[in-house]
């Protein structure tokens, strides 16, 4: 998938967090994202938040920018898939990412 030029990335928190719901979709999908890249990508996508508003719609919002679930994430695959390859980089990343949920929660 391409990198949009700027002019053509969403200015609203909804657009970012669909288009980036959509960059992690074709990740998964094309099976070539190895899962570093996949632990990362998942991340961000937790990074929006869609809430239900009174009048029936949505409202998505940007949680902060420091997402603990995504850097954790990374760093466990990366230390995991040196230490064992592929499955350790994904057994890295689950547990990276898990502890990075954790801490988030913890401050918001």
């Amino acid at each position: 998938m391409a990198i949009p030029l700027p002019q053509d990335r969403p200015t609203t928190a909804a657009g970012r967090g669909e288009q980036v719901r959509g960059m992690y979709q074709d990740m998964l999908a094309s099976g070539t994202a190895g899962p570093a890249a996949l632990a990362l990508a998942g991340g961000v996508v937790g990074s929006y938040e869609p809430v239900a508003s009174g009048d029936g719609t949505s409202v998505v919002y940007a949680k902060s920018t420091r997402s603990y679930q995504g850097i954790l994430g990374g760093a466990g695959a990366i230390i995991g898939g040196s230490l064992g390859g592929a499955p350790g980089a994904a057994i890295g990343g689950a547990i990276g990412g898990v502890i990075g949920t954790i801490v988030d929660d913890c401050k918001d």
